[in-house]
């Protein structure tokens, strides 16, 4: 019906109906005649502006809109009606179908109200309702009501123009432009059913006849009577009528915007219908009677073709038998039969050897347990007594409860492939040996013929050697000939070389002998005739023709087509231009498989030839699929395989050219020698020309040399014509002859070429040797030292020489080593990473702060894309002007980031104020601000963001709607492009790219959409994917390179670390994901990422392709950036901190060394100084020496009151002192009386002096240190070094005398030891203490469980108020009786006497008072501590066993110390344990304790005091204190000898090994044993594994041994059910343990309960007489006086106190809860 609908129909459903005075105006008045939107573009369909309160222009609104919808109307309409309802669901175009159907009566209400809120907002609600209640009877389509409001901006004039609707004047021409179709459609139909009429009447007269039955005249003629009756004059009259009628009635208010088959009331409309329908029919019975013809014509051609099929095989049949019947072929068949069975039969047969061999090892590998597993017992479990462990196999004998829990049961065994592959790493590794020793001998045989060679040509040479210079000349005679012949050679083997270099690089490739090209050929070439290689495949092979203006041509034959992998297509590409790689076995390839489109991984395994050319190759795929003849048009080289090869195709270009270059540079160089030297003899034959003169008639004397300069020439013939008709020459002429004949002569004779070689060879004479001359001047040797002579000269050897040269080899790769060493440690670690920061930045930016954004990004990003060609032309313009070069784009920048507001529009250009104030506002990236500002919207957040580029481009998609639609709120759809635009993005955009694009176009809705694309769409804001993986290159270069320098630096955490971060960095660029830290590691992880490092490779360029080349992940920057921040940046921290540390540390030394300057210089003054002091001090001793000496003394004389001077030798006496020394007079400090100096001497002292070691002061006690500031008298012994020694109380008296003396100090000199203790009995060392009685662990641990029991009974009352209730048992004491049994049962050295007495003393004595539980333990715990001091003395070994061998001695337990122990230096009676560092003193724990439990001495620091170890001696294991001398027989363990005795009794291994002196393990691997050999009476295991026959075999290997033989050993067998009784017995004994604590709980649950009910019932009665003494004290209330209140007395008083305070809810106050007592409290006190 589309397609018969008139133009102003259509533009009134499409809502277009003020397009159709233009169409109009453009004679367009069938919509068949719209083209395309340029041509209502022409017809003035554009946009057009809305004016409020005004009509719109002449353009119209949404023009672009309106163009889209006609030519899409038109599109359609060429579609059948049935194509258009096949639309799909998600088609564009059934949407359209759906918007120009009229919209249902039942739906407009809705769909009004809807696009109203859409467009209005929803705060327009009753006015939205009643527009749509308006618009309901009115037939609208939605296309119609969109483009309504969308032409009204507010709901007022969309109210005012609602007539628009209704109103349709085109109604009159539309009707009658219907009614003429309708009728020409009938005139059509009518003629059509005549026509058909006449035919079926044709056909049914030459049949059966007309008329019969099913004729189908008569229908037709119906069809046509009908057809014809519409179109009579008197239908078409009624017709007219009734369309009057109907415009009078309804007008031009009523829109009908049905078709001229909708109006149902027509008659016309239904007779056509009518009659379209018995047309139709009749096309059905048509259809009906095609498709029957067409299967029974089908039936009948395909027998007719099987007949012919058969006839054509019967034939071929023939024909085959005929020929195997005269070529005995059905012989050669009969034997490829037999041949391929007998292949089969060997393939089976091999498979079959193959399986038995199979069968065979895996039983041997049965017997053998993988290597390192151990069987061991899993115990059972305790609660079942019939689990009694299971043996497992463990790794290493691993006894830990996971090893066992995931222990098998059964022996690990070897699978058969694992047994194969051992054997070929077998084979492997003797392959590789045998090429190793090979190589070794051909490097020895090498070295052998080498040093054979050397000696020789050292023997040929043994005169040279003698001689200081040896000359040798070398001569060879050329001439001009013999060069020219040379060049001519030299050419040659420049043309021979150059073949042989193109055949080498032919070798490389396959020719059209192997590898014709076809079309679908894999191959390489050349694009544009390029010098590089791409791969492609050939899709046509010339000639081929193709058509141009001038006609049809042909590409040219030996090219072909190539379609390049990138898409590029080039049609006629030389074969010179196009390479195939000849394939070799073990080349990785890629191949279709069976001959299938798709290429498949795989190995070339080998090769079909015929006749040396390879026909197919042998391929083997990934998944295990071999395919045995594969084309070489079929296979694809791989790109890791052509990366190889065209390593080795651009090597060997490169020597070619290299070599050609050098060939050709000497060639030149001799053609221009020969060139020159041809010259200069032109240049010789002129001079010679013009000197020479002819006699007339004279003979040509130059005939003989006119080949000179070659051939004789015409140039040679006038010469010599010229020289003939010359006059004689003169004198000088003949000069010039002479010198031009010699010249000539020169040039053109042969040359003879000496080469001079001068070699020094004579070497130096042995060290120490000399040549000496004899008189007679011959000459000898003599040896300098030995005067050994000889005449013949001394020299080395040659193998000293050969010596000598390994020597300085081996010390020049020293030096090398050195020199690399030290070139390695000169590396700076902040060098690499400064230098791999600026490539980086240079390559793109990775996310790190500023590094690496070029000047475009930086605007790109601030959204002042517009300035970069503006500020880059302004600067470089200044800068010319200037007189400098013109700017780069970092430059530029950088003055950009730095430049004021005048600076940018002076010097940059940025005119506009706005850009001024942008750059400004967004120029400091440090500003937190500027950065929220500057930070990506939908770039990734980090290294550890998995998502790519794209996929952040993708989910930004809600945030940037939201941001465009806080501006653009009213235009959703605008939104919604806008949004979907940018998510088409290749690059991320910024917020101030946004912010800046939002205020360009702020109430611009339509301008921004058109916009969007130019101004925010792929602006590059980040580097192409490309450049970031050439600056992770950088980055991954630099990484590992650090991580070399911190492995060679030995910075083993920092190397860690950088590790890390690379193998992150490699997964991320993989994946795109993070592992963290810890995460993927080890060569898996490292694999990820090697083949993303290359850039990628192609032959197109420009802007396109650098787009496209962004279109990656996104992940090289994540992992760039990663590696710049936790590997680059981190090894600079390191760098950085180790400056810190270093400059710190040299400060450090800087300090110490100074004050260790000062302290020195200060030393030095001092020692200066007392050696200054020193040398006054003996001075003036010796004058004391000699005045004490002098006979002269000073005396004072009382009558002159002056000094006189007395010679008590000769009596002399004088006023004056004399000129020689003499004894002065002094004045005592204490009575200030003048007497003589050294009164000693008149009195000295008779005692004698001390004995070396002793006291010099009371002579008897040893010295034990010297006093610091005292210094000895004169007459001190020698021993004393000038040092006054004591002893410590001579030291105390002495220097407690004064304030002065007190701050003396000491140095100890003897340190005070203590006696070794002695054997009380013999008097020799001491060996042992004993400790008294033994008494064990458990007796302590029982009385503290009987102490435990008695104390929860303490808060039970007895059940009578009788004091005698509280007995002794009640409290938990035992009787006496009970004692004795306690003291039996734990067997404690106490008699029953001694019992009794104990039970008494326990009790309190005679007067026994009531006593608790733990009072009576406490004292019985007392009494067995002082059984150990009964005897406490020490004795030596023999001696304790003498004495204490019987009697209740019998039963002491002693301590073991080594002889001549350390004793207490405070007791001296005990061992010394501890060591006091601060007192330097040896004490036991007992005395330490006492004298470092207060004061200063409480800080002091203890060291435990343990004898040095002998040799592989261990302390023992229990004490941990004395040398481990002995071992326990069953555990090994070291012990002492009294842990031995008294605290390793129960060895915890006896249970579980048993018998000592029955062996339970084998004696060669440890393992437990199963059998015992007979002969040798040892025990072995029968454990084997592969290559190891057992234990007993490898025993028994040789001599008489391997007839020995074994029987089966049950030892273990044994000792484990002797083991499982055990732990049942165990069990039985804890579960009757468990049996009986339980009833002896129940017995006691139900005495607590019993006393608890009685003392309930107690608690009752005493509840009832206190009430009733409180009803006896309300009674006294009445009296006149008080009664006292009469409180409980004894056991009743705490109950009472208790009852009350449970009563009230309190606990009862205690005296420490009391007030403190007042004064008067205090006085009655008193």
């Amino acid at each position: 019906p589309w397609a018969g609908l008139g133009l102003p129909t259509v533009l009134r459903r499409l809502g277009l109906d003020d397009l159709a005075p233009l169409l109009k105006a453009g004679r367009v008045d069938q919509v068949s005649r719209i083209v395309d939107e340029a041509q209502l573009e022409a017809l003035g369909v554009v946009e057009s502006v809305v004016v409020q309160g005004k009509p719109p222009a002449t353009k119209v609104l949404g023009a672009a809109r309106a163009r889209r919808l006609l030519v899409d109307f038109v599109r359609l309409a060429k579609l059948t009606p049935q194509a258009r309802a096949a639309l799909g669901e998600a088609d564009p175009d059934r949407k359209f179908v759906a918007d120009f159907a009229v919209v249902p009566k039942a739906a407009r209400f809705n769909l009004a109200q809807k696009m109203f809120e859409e467009r209005y907002t929803a705060r327009f609600a009753s006015r939205a309702q009643n527009l749509s209640e308006a618009l309901v009877p009115i037939e609208v389509t939605t296309h119609q009501l969109r483009r309504f409001f969308a032409l009204h901006e507010t709901p007022a004039v969309a109210k005012d123009h609602l007539e628009d609707l209704r109103d349709f004047p085109a109604l009159a021409s539309e009707a009658e432009r219907d009614e003429k179709r309708m009728l020409a459609c009938a005139e059509t139909l009518r003629f059509g059913a005549e026509r058909m009429r006449d035919l079926v009447d044709l056909v049914e007269g030459q049949g059966k006849g007309k008329g019969g039955k099913g004729s189908l005249g008569p229908a037709l003629e119906g069809v046509a009577e009908a057809a014809r009756a519409c179109t009579s004059h008197k239908f078409v009259a009624d017709l007219e009528e009734r369309r009057r009628r109907k415009l009078v009635a309804l007008g031009t208010k009523a829109a009908c915007l049905g078709g001229p088959g909708e109006d149902k009331g027509n008659p016309l409309v239904r007779a056509l219908r009518r009659m379209d329908r018995d047309l139709g029919r009749l096309a059905d019975v048509n259809d009906a009677a095609h498709l029957l013809q067409t299967t029974w014509r089908g039936s009948a051609g395909r027998h007719l073709l099987g007949l012919a099929k058969h006839r054509v095989a019967a034939h071929a049949l023939t024909m085959r038998y005929a020929e195997e019947r005269a070529g005995d072929l059905v012989r050669l068949v009969w034997e490829g039969d037999r041949r391929r069975e007998r292949d089969e039969y060997e393939a089976s047969y091999a498979k079959w050897l193959k399986q038995q061999e199979r069968e065979e090892v895996e039983a041997y590998l049965l017997t053998v347990v993988r290597f390192g597993f151990q069987e061991v017992l899993r115990p059972g479990k305790d609660d079942d007594p019939e689990d009694v462990g299971q043996p497992v196999w463990t790794l290493g004998g691993d006894t830990s409860d996971a090893a066992l829990m995931a222990a098998p049961t059964a022996p690990p065994r070897y699978t058969y492939e694992e047994s194969a592959l051992c054997e070929r790493v077998q084979r492997l590794a003797r392959a590789m040996f045998a090429r190793v020793w090979v190589d070794s001998l051909r490097r020895d045989r090498l070295r052998l013929a080498k040093q054979a060679a050397e000696a020789e040509a050292w023997r040929k040479r043994k005169l040279d050697r003698e001689k200081l210079v040896v000359v040798r000349v070398a001569s060879l005679l050329t001439d001009a000939a013999q060069e020219a012949a040379k060049l001519e050679v030299e050419q040659a083997d420049n043309q021979a070389h150059a073949v042989s270099c193109a055949e080498a690089l032919a070798r490389m490739l396959d020719g059209d002998d192997t590898a014709a090209l076809v079309v679908g050929f894999p191959v390489e070439a050349r694009h544009a005739q390029g010098d590089h290689y791409y791969p492609g495949t050939i899709y046509q092979v010339n000639p081929t023709q193709y058509n141009t203006p001038e006609g049809i041509k042909f590409y040219p034959k030996g090219t072909f087509g190539v379609a390049y992998d990138d898409g590029d297509v080039e049609p006629a590409v030389p074969r010179s231009l196009i390479r195939v790689i000849k394939l070799k076995v073990g080349a990785r390839v890629e191949a279709r498989y069976g001959g299938h489109p798709a290429f498949f991984p795989g190995t070339v395994v080998g090769e079909n030839t015929r006749q040396g050319r390879v026909l197919s190759y042998q391929v083997e795929y990934d998944d295990g699929e071999v395919e045995e003849a594969v084309p070489r048009r079929l296979i694809r080289v791989e790109d890791a395989e052509v990366r190889r090869f065209q390593a080795r195709w651009d090597k060997l270009e490169a020597a070619n050219r290299a070599e050609m270059a050098a060939r050709k540079s000497r060639a030149e160089a001799k053609q221009l020698e020969a060139r020159q030297r041809a010259r200069r003899n032109e240049d010789t034959l002129a001079a010679l020309d013009r000197s020479w003169g002819t006699r007339p008639g004279a003979p040509d004397r130059r005939g003989a040399s006119s080949g000179l300069g070659g051939a004789g020439s015409s140039q040679h013939a006038r010469r010599r014509a010229a020289a003939a008709n010359r006059a004689p020459s003169a004198a000088q002429d003949v000069a010039t002859l002479v010198v031009a004949a010699r010249e000539t002569f020169h040039l053109n004779r042969s040359e003879v070429r000496l080469g001079l070689v001068v070699e020094y060879t004579r070497l130096a004479m042995r060290f120490g040797w000399e040549e000496v001359k004899t008189e007679d001047g011959k000459a000898y040797y003599l040896h300098g030292e030995s005067g050994a002579t000889d005449w013949e000269r001394p020299a080395y050897s040659f193998d000293e020489e050969a010596a000598a040269r390994t020597v300085q080899a081996s010390f020049r790769a020293l030096l090398g080593k050195r020199a690399f060493r030290a070139r390695i440690e000169d590396e700076s670690l902040l060098q690499v990473v400064e230098a791999s920061v600026a490539k980086a930045a240079e390559k793109a930016w990775v996310g790190f702060e500023g590094e690496g954004v070029t000047l475009d990004l930086w605007l790109n990003r601030r959204g002042l894309k517009h300035l970069a060609p503006v500020v880059i032309k302004a600067a470089t313009k200044k800068a010319l002007a200037a007189g400098h070069k013109a700017p780069t784009p970092a430059q530029v920048l950088e003055k950009l980031r730095g430049a004021d507001d005048e600076e940018l529009e002076a010097s940059l250009g940025v005119d506009k104020a706005a850009d001024r104030r942008a750059v400004a506002a967004l120029r400091d990236e440090a500003d937190p601000a500027v950065a929220a500002e500057l930070a990506f919207v939908n770039a990734h957040g980090g290294a550890s963001d998995p998502r790519s580029m794209a996929e952040c481009i993708a989910d930004s998609r809600e945030t940037l709607h939201a941001t465009l639609s806080s501006v653009f709120r009213a235009n959703p759809t605008r939104v919604d492009k806008m949004a979907d635009e940018l998510v088409k993005s290749n690059y991320p955009v910024t917020r101030a790219m946004v912010q800046a694009f939002l205020k360009r176009y702020e109430g611009k809705p339509a301008m921004a959409q058109d916009h969007v694309k130019a101004d925010l769409v792929d602006v590059p804001t980040t580097h192409t994917n490309d450049r970031e993986v050439e600056a992770f290159g950088v980055l991954r270069a630099a990484t590992r390179r650090l991580i070399v320098l911190a492995a060679n630096s030995k910075v083993l955490p920092l190397k860690r670390e950088l590790d890390e971060v690379l193998q992150r960095a490699d997964h991320i660029l993989a994946t795109g994901k993070d592992p963290g830290r810890g995460g993927q590691k080890g060569p898996a992880a490292l694999a990820l990422a090697a083949a993303p490092h290359s850039s990628v490779s192609g032959h197109s360029s420009g802007a396109g392709s650098a787009l496209v080349a962004h279109q990656g992940s996104g992940h090289a920057m994540k992992a760039a950036l990663l590696l710049r921040v936790e590997a680059v940046e981190a090894a600079k921290k390191w760098w950085c901190a180790s400056m810190c540390l270093q400059n710190a540390y040299r400060a450090h030394v800087a300090r110490r060394d100074w004050n260790r300057f000062l302290a020195t210089r200060e030393r030095a003054a001092l020692l200066i100084q007392s050696a200054w002091r020193g040398h006054g001090g003996r001075g003036h001793a010796r004058w004391n020496r000699r005045q004490m000496r002098s006979a002269w003394e000073e005396l004072w004389s009382e009558e002159e009151g002056v000094f006189y001077y007395f010679n008590k030798n000769t009596a002399e006496a004088l006023w004056n002192p004399p000129t020689v020394p003499y004894r002065p007079m002094v004045r005592d400090r204490f009575t200030q009386r003048l007497m003589q100096a050294w009164p000693q001497i008149e009195n000295p002292s008779k005692a004698p002096p001390a004995e070396p070691g002793m006291c010099m002061r009371c002579t008897v006690e040893q010295a034990t240190r010297t006093c610091d500031q005292c210094v000895a008298s004169a007459s001190a012994p020698k021993w004393a070094n000038k040092r006054r020694h004591f002893c410590f109380a001579c030291f105390t008296e002495e220097h407690n005398a004064s304030a002065e003396l007190r701050h003396h100090t000491f140095t100890v000199t003897k340190k005070a030891v203590a006696d070794p203790l002695l054997c009380c009995h013999c008097g020799g060392l001491a060996t042992r203490r004993c400790k008294g009685p033994l008494v064990r662990g458990q007796v302590y641990e029982e009385i503290a469980a009987r102490v435990a029991r008695a104390e929860e009974l303490v808060g039970i009352v007895p059940e009578s108020n009788d004091p005698a209730d509280l007995e002794d048992d009640w409290k938990g004491v035992p009787q006496p009786r009970e004692l004795r049994d306690f003291v039996f049962q734990q067997k404690l050295p106490l008699s029953s006497e001694r019992s009794s007495a104990l039970h008494a003393e326990c009790m309190g004595g005679e007067a026994p008072g009531v006593r608790t539980a733990a009072d009576f333990w406490g004292v019985f715990v007392g009494v067995l501590e002082k059984l150990s001091e009964e005897c406490t003395d020490t004795f030596c070994a023999p001696c304790w066993k003498e004495t204490h061998g019987k009697g209740r001695r019998a039963g002491h337990e002693w301590a073991g110390f080594e002889e001549a122990a350390l004793v207490c230096a405070m007791c001296e009676k005990n061992v010394a344990e501890r060591h006091c560092e601060a007192c330097d003193d040896d004490l036991c724990t007992p005395c330490a304790v006492a004298t470092h439990l207060k004061g200063k001495k409480h800080k002091h620091s203890m060291a435990p005091l343990r004898p040095d170890l002998k040799g592989a001696q261990q302390y023992c294991d229990v004490c941990q204190v004395r040398a481990g001398c002995l071992e326990c027989a069953l555990c090994d363990t070291p012990l002492c000898d009294s842990c031995l005795e008294f605290k390793h009794g129960e060895c915890p291994r006896k249970a579980l090994v048993g018998d000592p002196d029955k062996p339970t393990k084998c004696i060669a691997c440890g393992r437990p044993p199963d059998i015992t050999c007979l002969q040798c009476g040892d025990v072995y295991c029968s454990v084997k594994w592969m290559g190891n026959a057992g234990c007993f075999a490898g025993q028994h290997r040789k001599g008489n041994r391997k007839t020995h033989t074994t029987e089966p050993y049950t030892y273990m067998a044994d000792l484990e059910a002797a083991r499982r009784r055990g732990r049942r017995a165990k069990r039985r004994e804890a579960r009757e343990l468990k049996r009986k604590q339980a009833a002896a709980g129940a017995a006691e649950a139900a005495r607590r309960e019993a006393m608890i009910r009685k003392q309930a019932e107690r608690e009752a009665r005493i509840l009832a007489e206190a009430r009733r003494l409180i009803e006896i004290k309300k009674k006294q209330r009445n009296t006149f006086f008080k009664l006292p209140v009469v409180a409980p007395k004894g056991f009743l008083a705490p109950i009472v106190a208790a009852f009350q305070g449970r009563s009230s809810g309190k606990a009862a106050p205690t005296d420490k809860d009391a007030p403190p007592p007042g004064p008067k409290d205090k006085d009655k006190g008193k």
